[in-house]
């Protein structure tokens, strides 16, 4: 790592986290001295069957705070008169799906997707254990490596059979040279939709592979991003969600309309009551419960029960 790191300019060497074994922090640093800044963390393995990265994670996320404030002009002064210092994305959101999952059914856990302009976060967590992931990929400055990495045909199976192929990959493609436009044709809009249950698609498909979905489903999952929650009626916003994260189970579906789910995270670590008291109104837009049940049994076979209430009377299903 040393000799890499030689070979790279001095105002572009990245800063090393070192989170391993603590008898060695004394000798990383001596290899690394003058070479490159070098933070330590705890072991994110202290043990062969365990980990703990909840604590490598926030150093981390410390040291990528410090490299944006000098790329960031104005970032420093800013930070200077706040409460705490800035955090990313990933990380706000993460304290929120934490706390979420250490307030419902323990068996079940969260799941938030923020679908971005330049990155798609996740994290999923079950019992105040947190899975964090961000995706290189989003709806808009990311809309181009997604395309890069994405076979056509996996978008086109999401398209109207009257929609033309050709001209709905033209219009995706024009998008990644004008990142900021919006659909404004019931064509253009279903061609968008098409490229987000996709993204959704793969989103899940990356968290199945990385091991970070949880078996048994979600009690709730929440989903932010201009793409999903602003674009189309809720019936359409639904089928887009519904078709790309093919849920199992029983979830219920909130959008953060107003973008304020990294926000809360943020607020979290200096005023803990504030993100429960904004989660509890009407700032966050509860879409849908989705049941999605899966069995061997024969035709006719009763799998599940439901009962629906509407005032003082009661139906079974």
């Amino acid at each position: 790592l040393a000799a890499i790191l030689r070979l790279i300019p001095l105002e572009q060497r990245p800063p090393v986290v070192f989170s391993g074994n603590q008898l060695m922090v004394k000798a990383v640093k001596e290899v690394l001295d003058g070479v490159a800044k070098v933070t330590t963390t705890q072991n994110i393995r202290p043990e062969m069957d365990k980990e703990e990265i909840d604590q490598a994670a926030e150093d981390l996320a410390e040291v990528v705070t410090q490299m944006r404030v000098t790329e960031i002009n104005g970032l420093g002064s800013l930070s200077s008169i706040c409460s705490d210092a800035p955090c990313p994305n990933a990380t706000a959101i993460g304290r929120i799906v934490r706390y979420l999952s250490q307030v419902g059914d323990p068996a079940k856990g969260i799941l938030a997707i923020d679908l971005g302009a330049g990155s798609t976060t996740t994290a999923s967590a079950r019992a105040g254990e947190v899975n964090l992931n961000v995706l290189p990929f989003g709806s808009s400055q990311g809309l181009q490596p997604f395309l890069e990495r994405t076979p056509f045909e996996d978008i086109a199976q999401w398209l109207n059979p009257e929609i033309d192929e050709s001209a709905a990959q033209d219009q995706l493609w024009q998008k990644t040279l004008f990142p900021g436009t919006v659909p404004v044709t019931h064509e253009g809009l279903h061609i968008e939709q098409a490229a987000t249950r996709q993204m959704l698609n793969r989103t899940m498909l990356e968290l199945a592979q990385r091991g970070a979905l949880i078996e048994k489903g979600y009690e709730s999952i929440l989903l932010s991003g201009a793409a999903i929650t602003q674009v189309g009626t809720p019936s359409q916003i639904l089928l887009t969600i519904l078709d790309g994260l093919q849920l199992q189970g029983v979830s219920t579906l909130v959008l953060d309309p107003n973008g304020l789910l990294a926000t809360l995270g943020a607020t979290a670590k200096i005023l803990p009551i504030l993100p429960v008291q904004v989660l509890e109104t009407k700032a966050f837009t509860n879409l849908a419960t989705a049941i999605t049940l899966e069995s061997n049994s024969k035709i006719g076979t009763t799998i599940a029960s439901a009962r629906l209430r509407k005032g003082d009377k009661v139906s079974k299903v």
